[in-house]
């Protein structure tokens, strides 16, 4: 679902659940807040790519990353639908932004991709899952994540278990706000 008519500011992001739950632990990383810059940077390139917006980063440190992206879409003839798209879950409560909905050449049916800067961590799939649960008929989309380098390759990695998947968010979703309930109260407004 998108634009929503009810206040879900204080609801938790995807991202934001799968940290709280340490599912996705960045603590630990050396220089974790480079690599989420990096990521946010990409991101912003790939966007800017799919709306066919002046060429800004081919002399930049990230110049591979949007060759990369620009591989994926030639060699994959993926189409995007929606891009850096806002959904959230009525029912369970959460939000996030998914990386792209879309087509491509060789698959039929609707697909969601993330897009990540690095590698493709396992629980990307729940990550896309969550997003997916936002869609109508969520079922009928395939997931993939896609790992962009700065060499100019990508490897697009789909997740196949939809249904073991948003379960097993679902319990994250429902542990995140059993924490703000019964005890350890998040703020997740301004996120």
């Amino acid at each position: 679902m998108s634009a929503p008519d009810i206040d879900i500011s204080a609801w938790p992001r995807v991202t934001q659940i799968l940290q709280a739950t340490g599912i996705s632990d960045f603590s630990k990383i050396r220089n974790a807040d480079f690599y989420l810059q990096r990521g946010q940077d990409v991101h912003m390139i790939c966007e800017s790519i799919d709306r066919g917006e002046p060429d800004y980063w081919s002399d930049g440190d990230l110049a591979g990353y949007a060759q990369s992206y620009i591989n994926f879409k030639t060699e994959t003839g993926f189409i995007p639908d929606l891009i850096e798209h806002p959904v959230y879950h009525d029912i369970r409560k959460y939000k996030g932004t998914l990386d792209r909905t879309g087509r491509f050449a060789a698959f039929k049916g609707p697909n969601v991709v993330d897009i990540k800067s690095g590698i493709v961590a396992e629980w990307t799939a729940l990550q896309t899952a969550g997003y997916t649960g936002c869609l109508a008929e969520p079922e009928t989309y395939r997931r993939w994540g896609l790992s962009l380098s700065k060499t100019g390759k990508y490897k697009l990695t789909e997740f196949t278990n939809y249904r073991s998947d948003i379960n097993y968010f679902y319990s994250l979703v429902a542990t995140v706000h059993g924490r703000s309930i019964y005890g350890k109260a998040e703020d997740w407004e301004g996120e």
